[in-house]
């Protein structure tokens, strides 16, 4: 399962050739456009491997909801990856979330 946080998402012309390959990929491709809503999806995932993606300026206020809602079992830990152009103002905070993915 993906589920992709940005409040842009829902633009066609936004990220259409990531959102066409994902959903080649997956049925369980989740796209919301604010905090609340992926709050809202985190009460709902339950034994899945969830992998995440989240716009840069919203990952310091639902990454911790992320690793507090989403099942503790090691072969269920979330993945996150952060999309954002400026990256290197979350970096020195990335690097402390286990969950982050580098690259």
């Amino acid at each position: 399962m993906i589920i992709w946080l940005d409040e842009y998402i829902g633009r066609d012309e936004n990220c259409r050739k990531l959102k066409m390959e994902f959903r080649r990929i997956t049925k369980s491709l989740k796209m919301v456009d604010s905090v609340d809503n992926c709050r809202k999806c985190l009460q709902h995932v339950e034994n899945r491997k969830v992998f995440f993606i989240i716009q840069g300026k919203h990952a310091k206020e639902i990454v911790p909801d992320i690793v507090r809602m989403v099942s503790p079992s090691p072969s269920m830990k979330p993945v996150v990856y952060i999309f954002c152009l400026h990256i290197i103002y979350l970096s020195e905070w990335a690097q402390e979330q286990e969950c982050i993915m580098e690259g």
